[in-house]
């Protein structure tokens, strides 16, 4: 499952939990505005077991794989101290921090990536008579632009871009 999914489970959790709502009434609530429907069954399962008599950690144990034992653990803890509504908020709010480390993690290796991808092809360029030429090209991009695709002109602009606003910095 996402973990944005999951983030919005526990907050919603969270909230209608500290709000003094009862827990199968919040899990209703909470499946009734879902439109994941892997969320829809989990929830189904834990109104069922929960309306046994299981306690909400303990529904949550049958699906290790949506949950996982950390954050199991952290809601029986939860409810052995009173504090399940704390519990799931700092549930969420762990589960955000580890959503925007690796948005920043795939956002700054993107980046290099593109262009060093760029970078393995530009010594390639087409002549006008639609000969290859595999020779390292060494001057200004703009004379051979007609030649390449727009994408690589792009990714040029852009690390000359970068380029010229690391210099403004160092300069000022």
């Amino acid at each position: 499952m996402r973990i944005k999914t999951l983030i919005l489970f526990y907050n919603q959790l969270a909230t209608l939990l500290g709000s003094g709502v009862d827990i199968i009434r919040a899990l209703s609530v909470i499946k009734n505005q879902t439109y994941n429907r892997r969320l829809k069954e989990v929830i189904n399962g834990l109104e069922e077991d929960i309306s046994r008599g299981s306690t909400l950690s303990g529904a949550m144990s049958r699906y290790k794989d949506v949950f996982g034992d950390l954050y199991i653990s952290i809601v029986k803890a939860g409810e052995i101290s009173g504090r399940l509504s704390e519990n799931m908020k700092t549930i969420a709010s762990f589960l955000e921090s580890i959503h925007k480390t690796r948005v920043r993690l795939i956002n700054g290796f993107l980046y290099p990536v593109i262009l060093i991808s760029c970078g393995n092809i530009s010594p390639i360029h087409r002549h006008a008579d639609n000969e290859w030429d595999f020779t390292l090209f060494k001057g200004d991009i703009r004379s051979i632009a007609p030649h390449i695709s727009l994408y690589h002109c792009c990714m040029v602009g852009v690390e000359e871009t970068f380029q010229d606003g690391h210099r403004k910095k160092g300069d000022g």
